[in-house]
Protein backbone atom coordinates (compact mmCIF):
# COMPACT_ATOMS: atom_id res chain seq x y z
CA UNK A 1 0.00 0.00 0.00
CA UNK A 2 1.62 3.27 -1.13
CA UNK A 3 1.98 6.30 1.12
CA UNK A 4 -0.29 8.25 -1.30
CA UNK A 5 -3.14 5.74 -0.96
CA UNK A 6 -2.77 5.67 2.85
CA UNK A 7 -2.88 9.47 2.92
CA UNK A 8 -6.01 9.56 0.75
CA UNK A 9 -7.85 7.07 2.96
CA UNK A 10 -6.85 8.93 6.13
CA UNK A 11 -8.10 12.18 4.56
CA UNK A 12 -11.43 10.54 3.67
CA UNK A 13 -11.89 9.38 7.26
CA UNK A 14 -11.17 12.87 8.57
CA UNK A 15 -13.58 14.33 6.02
CA UNK A 16 -16.31 11.93 7.18
CA UNK A 17 -15.86 13.03 10.79
CA UNK A 18 -15.89 16.71 9.85
CA UNK A 19 -19.04 16.20 7.78
CA UNK A 20 -20.95 15.37 10.95
CA UNK A 21 -19.78 18.65 12.43
CA UNK A 22 -20.59 20.83 9.44
CA UNK A 23 -24.18 19.73 8.83
CA UNK A 24 -25.73 21.19 11.94
CA UNK A 25 -25.65 17.98 13.97
CA UNK A 26 -23.84 19.60 16.89
CA UNK A 27 -26.52 22.20 17.69
CA UNK A 28 -28.25 21.30 20.93
CA UNK A 29 -31.73 22.73 20.35
CA UNK A 30 -34.72 21.04 21.96
CA UNK A 31 -36.10 19.69 18.66
CA UNK A 32 -33.10 17.48 17.89
CA UNK A 33 -33.10 13.86 18.96
CA UNK A 34 -29.32 13.65 18.77
CA UNK A 35 -26.27 15.90 18.78
CA UNK A 36 -22.53 15.68 18.10
CA UNK A 37 -20.34 16.83 20.98
CA UNK A 38 -17.23 17.79 19.01
CA UNK A 39 -14.17 16.37 17.33
CA UNK A 40 -11.31 14.71 19.19
CA UNK A 41 -7.67 13.91 18.49
CA UNK A 42 -5.37 11.71 20.53
CA UNK A 43 -2.42 9.40 20.90
CA UNK A 44 -3.01 5.68 21.41
CA UNK A 45 -1.20 2.36 21.29
CA UNK A 46 -2.73 2.04 17.79
CA UNK A 47 -1.29 5.35 16.62
CA UNK A 48 -2.93 8.73 16.08
CA UNK A 49 -6.68 8.85 16.64
CA UNK A 50 -9.46 11.06 15.27
CA UNK A 51 -13.04 10.78 16.41
CA UNK A 52 -16.35 12.23 17.48
CA UNK A 53 -19.16 11.32 19.90
CA UNK A 54 -22.90 11.36 19.24
CA UNK A 55 -25.43 11.73 22.07
CA UNK A 56 -29.17 10.98 22.16
CA UNK A 57 -31.45 13.20 24.21
CA UNK A 58 -33.55 10.31 25.51
CA UNK A 59 -30.44 8.35 26.58
CA UNK A 60 -28.65 10.59 29.05
CA UNK A 61 -26.09 7.99 30.12
CA UNK A 62 -25.18 6.66 26.67
CA UNK A 63 -23.07 8.08 23.86
CA UNK A 64 -21.85 6.63 20.58
CA UNK A 65 -18.38 7.13 19.17
CA UNK A 66 -17.03 7.12 15.62
CA UNK A 67 -13.25 7.02 15.43
CA UNK A 68 -10.23 6.28 13.32
CA UNK A 69 -6.68 5.14 14.19
CA UNK A 70 -3.67 5.59 11.93
CA UNK A 71 -0.18 4.16 12.42
CA UNK A 72 2.87 4.15 10.16
CA UNK A 73 6.35 2.93 11.16
CA UNK A 74 9.19 2.37 8.65
CA UNK A 75 12.23 3.22 10.79
CA UNK A 76 15.21 0.96 10.05
CA UNK A 77 16.71 -0.72 13.13
CA UNK A 78 20.07 -2.42 13.72
CA UNK A 79 21.01 -5.06 16.28
CA UNK A 80 24.73 -5.26 17.04
CA UNK A 81 26.49 -8.46 18.06
CA UNK A 82 30.06 -9.32 18.94
CA UNK A 83 33.07 -8.81 16.66
CA UNK A 84 31.42 -5.94 14.72
CA UNK A 85 28.62 -8.06 13.32
CA UNK A 86 25.04 -6.81 13.06
CA UNK A 87 21.58 -7.52 11.66
CA UNK A 88 19.56 -4.86 9.85
CA UNK A 89 15.81 -4.79 10.46
CA UNK A 90 13.47 -3.08 7.98
CA UNK A 91 9.93 -2.85 9.41
CA UNK A 92 6.91 -1.85 7.33
CA UNK A 93 3.90 -1.21 9.55
CA UNK A 94 0.87 0.56 8.09
CA UNK A 95 -2.58 0.45 9.69
CA UNK A 96 -5.78 2.42 9.24
CA UNK A 97 -8.73 1.57 11.49
CA UNK A 98 -12.34 2.75 11.43
CA UNK A 99 -14.47 1.89 14.47
CA UNK A 100 -17.74 2.37 16.33
CA UNK A 101 -18.10 2.44 20.11
CA UNK A 102 -20.86 2.70 22.69
CA UNK A 103 -20.05 4.54 25.92
CA UNK A 104 -22.11 4.06 29.05
CA UNK A 105 -21.79 6.50 31.97
CA UNK A 106 -23.22 4.61 35.00
CA UNK A 107 -22.75 7.40 37.54
CA UNK A 108 -24.51 10.72 37.40
CA UNK A 109 -22.14 13.71 37.12
CA UNK A 110 -19.13 11.36 36.95
CA UNK A 111 -16.65 10.94 34.11
CA UNK A 112 -16.20 7.17 34.49
CA UNK A 113 -17.50 5.19 31.52
CA UNK A 114 -17.73 1.66 30.15
CA UNK A 115 -17.01 1.07 26.48
CA UNK A 116 -17.83 -1.62 23.94
CA UNK A 117 -17.47 -1.55 20.20
CA UNK A 118 -16.07 -3.01 17.01
CA UNK A 119 -13.44 -1.84 14.54
CA UNK A 120 -12.50 -2.67 10.97
CA UNK A 121 -8.95 -2.64 9.64
CA UNK A 122 -9.10 -0.77 6.32
CA UNK A 123 -5.32 -1.13 5.99
CA UNK A 124 -3.35 -3.86 7.75
CA UNK A 125 0.32 -4.36 6.99
CA UNK A 126 2.81 -5.85 9.49
CA UNK A 127 5.99 -6.85 7.67
CA UNK A 128 9.67 -7.12 8.63
CA UNK A 129 12.74 -7.83 6.49
CA UNK A 130 16.05 -9.02 7.98
CA UNK A 131 19.47 -8.92 6.34
CA UNK A 132 23.10 -8.34 7.28
CA UNK A 133 25.98 -6.47 5.70
CA UNK A 134 28.59 -7.94 8.05
CA UNK A 135 27.56 -11.53 8.60
CA UNK A 136 26.49 -12.81 12.01
CA UNK A 137 28.84 -13.82 14.84
CA UNK A 138 27.41 -14.53 18.28
CA UNK A 139 27.82 -17.20 20.96
CA UNK A 140 29.92 -19.48 18.77
CA UNK A 141 27.46 -19.16 15.86
CA UNK A 142 29.00 -17.77 12.70
CA UNK A 143 27.06 -17.12 9.49
CA UNK A 144 28.59 -15.35 6.51
CA UNK A 145 26.70 -12.50 4.81
CA UNK A 146 25.88 -14.51 1.68
CA UNK A 147 24.79 -17.53 3.74
CA UNK A 148 22.47 -15.42 5.89
CA UNK A 149 20.62 -14.19 2.82
CA UNK A 150 17.38 -12.30 3.36
CA UNK A 151 14.38 -13.11 5.54
CA UNK A 152 10.97 -11.48 5.14
CA UNK A 153 7.96 -12.27 7.27
CA UNK A 154 4.57 -10.76 7.89
CA UNK A 155 1.51 -11.40 10.00
CA UNK A 156 -2.19 -10.82 9.45
CA UNK A 157 -5.01 -10.79 11.98
CA UNK A 158 -8.76 -10.59 11.60
CA UNK A 159 -9.91 -7.35 9.99
CA UNK A 160 -12.98 -7.17 12.28
CA UNK A 161 -12.07 -6.73 15.96
CA UNK A 162 -14.42 -6.39 18.97
CA UNK A 163 -13.42 -4.08 21.80
CA UNK A 164 -14.12 -3.76 25.54
CA UNK A 165 -12.76 -1.14 27.88
CA UNK A 166 -13.18 1.48 30.57
CA UNK A 167 -12.30 5.14 30.68
CA UNK A 168 -12.82 8.64 31.94
CA UNK A 169 -14.46 10.96 29.44
CA UNK A 170 -15.65 14.57 29.40
CA UNK A 171 -12.97 15.81 31.79
CA UNK A 172 -13.33 19.58 31.33
CA UNK A 173 -10.07 21.45 30.79
CA UNK A 174 -11.37 24.74 29.40
CA UNK A 175 -14.63 26.16 28.10
CA UNK A 176 -14.75 24.05 24.92
CA UNK A 177 -11.84 21.72 25.60
CA UNK A 178 -12.12 18.39 27.41
CA UNK A 179 -9.97 15.31 27.81
CA UNK A 180 -10.48 11.56 27.94
CA UNK A 181 -8.47 8.53 29.01
CA UNK A 182 -9.42 5.03 27.85
CA UNK A 183 -7.96 1.61 28.62
CA UNK A 184 -9.22 -1.53 26.95
CA UNK A 185 -8.49 -4.49 24.72
CA UNK A 186 -9.18 -5.61 21.16
CA UNK A 187 -9.59 -9.25 20.19
CA UNK A 188 -7.71 -9.75 16.91
CA UNK A 189 -8.56 -13.38 16.16
CA UNK A 190 -6.06 -15.98 14.97
CA UNK A 191 -2.79 -14.95 13.27
CA UNK A 192 -1.70 -15.93 9.79
CA UNK A 193 2.07 -15.95 9.19
CA UNK A 194 3.81 -15.41 5.87
CA UNK A 195 7.54 -16.16 5.58
CA UNK A 196 9.85 -15.79 2.57
CA UNK A 197 13.57 -16.46 2.80
CA UNK A 198 16.79 -17.37 1.08
CA UNK A 199 20.04 -18.44 2.69
CA UNK A 200 20.60 -20.60 5.77
CA UNK A 201 16.88 -21.02 6.56
CA UNK A 202 16.56 -23.09 3.38
CA UNK A 203 18.33 -25.91 5.24
CA UNK A 204 15.74 -25.90 8.05
CA UNK A 205 12.21 -27.29 8.41
CA UNK A 206 10.66 -23.95 9.30
CA UNK A 207 7.87 -24.33 6.70
CA UNK A 208 6.51 -27.33 8.59
CA UNK A 209 6.52 -25.36 11.84
CA UNK A 210 4.35 -22.44 10.63
CA UNK A 211 1.06 -23.87 11.92
CA UNK A 212 2.64 -24.64 15.29
CA UNK A 213 3.98 -21.08 15.54
CA UNK A 214 0.54 -19.69 14.68
CA UNK A 215 -1.06 -21.77 17.43
CA UNK A 216 1.53 -20.57 19.95
CA UNK A 217 0.83 -16.96 18.97
CA UNK A 218 -2.89 -17.16 19.79
CA UNK A 219 -2.03 -16.00 23.28
CA UNK A 220 -1.15 -12.63 21.70
CA UNK A 221 -4.59 -12.21 20.10
CA UNK A 222 -5.59 -9.59 22.68
CA UNK A 223 -4.23 -6.17 21.79
CA UNK A 224 -4.16 -3.61 24.64
CA UNK A 225 -5.40 -0.10 23.95
CA UNK A 226 -4.33 2.94 25.94
CA UNK A 227 -5.74 6.21 24.62
CA UNK A 228 -5.19 9.84 25.65
CA UNK A 229 -7.38 12.26 23.70
CA UNK A 230 -8.60 15.84 23.69
CA UNK A 231 -11.99 16.94 22.38
CA UNK A 232 -12.95 20.36 21.09
CA UNK A 233 -16.62 21.34 21.05
CA UNK A 234 -17.18 23.18 17.76
CA UNK A 235 -20.59 24.65 18.62
CA UNK A 236 -22.64 25.24 21.73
Amino acid sequence: MSRKVVSIKATLVLGLLLAFQSNGFCRRDSTQKYFVDGISIGLTTKGISLGTEVGLRNLKKVKFGIYSHFLRFHQTQQINFEENSSIDIFPKINTLTLGLSTYYYPFKKKNFRLAAGVSGELIQKYQVKLSTQTGLKTGGLEIAKDDFGEISFGIKWSRVRPYLGIGFGQMNLRKRLSGAVDIGCYYMGSPQLQINYEGFLETTTIDTEIKKIERNMKGYSFYPLISLSMRYKLKS
